[in-house]
């Protein structure tokens, strides 16, 4: 039944998409926009990117910070990880004070291996938004990963202290 619905609600789609030619003009994006949410929201991710691409060339100017962080978790899930990178910058450059992007930002950098540079995304954290666990817990990870496990578990306590759930587990991962 459910999967029935979504094939019915991508084909709606697909066919209201297919009644303008490429390139497609500026009417065609509200519907690839919501292509793009359906997609994402059905595990389509890559799909979804593509949709996305599409929608951002249409309209050019005016993309919000939410546009970006929107793609950035389709590619994410695609495994697009320079696109998603590039993409939360690009979000974070329109909202400069938004820690929940440089939380993510510094979460996909140490997926990635970039330590140095999630430390930085998470002092950014920090330094916004003090009291914000977010910070704390992605910089005291990336520096347990570098070696620097003394420092790291102080920031991972601090963490917890300010109720993160995962700080504990990391503590006694590193702290083992």
């Amino acid at each position: 039944e459910h999967l029935n619905d979504t094939l019915a609600t991508i084909a709606l789609l697909d066919s209201a998409i297919n009644t303008f030619s490429k390139p497609y003009l500026k009417e065609a994006a509200p519907y690839l926009l919501t292509r793009a949410q359906t997609l994402h929201r059905y595990g389509q991710y890559r799909k979804a990117v593509f949709d996305y691409n599409e929608y951002e060339k249409l309209i050019a100017t005016g993309l919000t910070d939410q546009f970006y962080y929107i793609r950035f978790q389709s590619e994410l899930k695609g495994h697009l990880f320079q696109q998603a990178l590039n993409d939360i910058s690009k979000a974070i450059e329109i909202s400069p004070k938004n820690t929940l992007y440089y939380a993510e930002k510094a979460s996909l950098e140490i997926r990635v291996n970039m330590l140095d540079e999630a430390i930085r995304s998470a002092k950014h954290c920090i330094s916004i938004e003090p009291q914000n666990s977010d910070g704390y817990l992605f910089k005291g990870l990336a520096l347990c990963l570098k070696g620097n496990k003394t420092e790291g578990i102080i920031l991972l306590e601090k963490a917890k202290e300010l109720g993160d759930n995962q700080a504990q587990v990391l503590i006694s991962k590193y702290r083992g």
